[in-house]
């Protein structure tokens, strides 16, 4: 579901104010973010996604900007195909 233009991104206020503060500089781990968008001054840093389950490190570099956090974090297991046992007579 996309969002309509004239509201703009959502951009998470907490995610800028945690970048601005000093505490990044020694904690560059920012926690539980959900469906926002990654800006050019996120490059650099460690967020932790929540997946549904657990949370999931991710660094952000250039190529992730203008995309959401989410988009990165898979949030399903990949389907494999179990191999039948053979039946003895």
């Amino acid at each position: 579901m996309s969002r309509v233009k004239w509201k703009g991104p959502f951009i998470n206020k907490a995610v800028l104010y945690f970048m601005k503060s000093d505490n990044c500089k020694y904690n560059r781990h920012f926690k539980n973010i959900k469906n926002s968008l990654i800006v050019p001054q996120c490059v650099g840093f460690i967020f932790q996604v929540h997946t549904g389950r657990d949370l999931e490190k991710l660094k952000i570099n250039s190529d992730m900007v203008g995309f959401k956090f989410g988009e990165f974090c898979l949030t399903r297991k990949p389907f494999s195909f179990k191999k039948k046992k053979k039946k003895q007579k």
